[in-house]
């Protein structure tokens, strides 16, 4: 196996780069390797997703996977019996894996920090695995992909831990609940993130949230 590059294993486990060309250059030099690397490193968060997302959407329903990178994601779905999926990824490298991948009606190139191309009310439920650990400013992107859900479908993504507590979201998911447009169905504690990886391991967490669109 090809030595994994130092500069994505050593970034994401400290600090994660927020600024779009760092993000896009980061993934664009690891996609060919993601796949397997993740494997490596035990990363079961998409599959977990997944399967808090079919507890309140139907597999008819359309999805947006929301940074879907090489297309882990869309696997998970389609594994679960999502035949729908609509993915968005910074990384115009991963978004051109995601598209062999098979699983998506179409992957579009965007920064999930400015507004979406869709209408509102486009998708029975959204996702967003891995994502928020590269947005230090999540409001803006959380009332975007909520909107494009429709009433009665979910949000399901997913924040590390330390950044949880580090940047306050505790207090910034109460505030975003406090006009009434969204139900907090799933907010568990810290779970296994990057078992296999040595700079996660034990020592970082992910956080996994389903919320749903009143």
């Amino acid at each position: 196996m090809p030595d994994k590059p130092t500069k994505w294993t050593d970034s994401i486990a400290e600090e994660a780069p927020s600024d779009e060309h760092s993000v896009r250059e980061l993934y664009d030099e690891f996609a060919a390797q993601y796949d397997e690397t993740l494997d490596e490193w035990q990363y079961s968060a998409p599959a977990v997703v997944a399967r808090y997302l079919s507890q309140h959407v139907q597999v008819d329903r359309p999805v947006l996977d929301a940074g879907c990178g090489t297309g882990l994601t869309g696997a998970a779905l389609s594994a679960a019996g999502y035949r729908h999926i609509t993915g968005t990824d910074l990384s115009p490298v991963s978004a051109a894996k995601a598209r062999e991948s098979a699983h998506y009606d179409q992957v579009l190139v965007l920064n999930l920090s400015d507004a979406l191309p869709f209408d509102s009310a486009s998708f029975g439920g959204a996702i967003c695995v891995g994502v928020f650990s590269y947005i230090p400013d999540l409001e803006p992107v959380l009332r975007e992909l909520l909107r494009v859900v429709e009433s009665g479908g979910v949000l399901v993504f997913t924040q590390r831990d330390d950044f949880y507590r580090e940047r306050g979201n505790a207090k910034l998911f109460d505030e975003l609940q406090s006009n009434g447009d969204f139900e907090r169905l799933i907010e568990t504690d810290a779970r296994p993130y990057l078992p296999g990886n040595p700079n996660f391991s034990d020592h970082i967490g992910v956080r996994y949230f389903m919320w749903q669109k009143r």
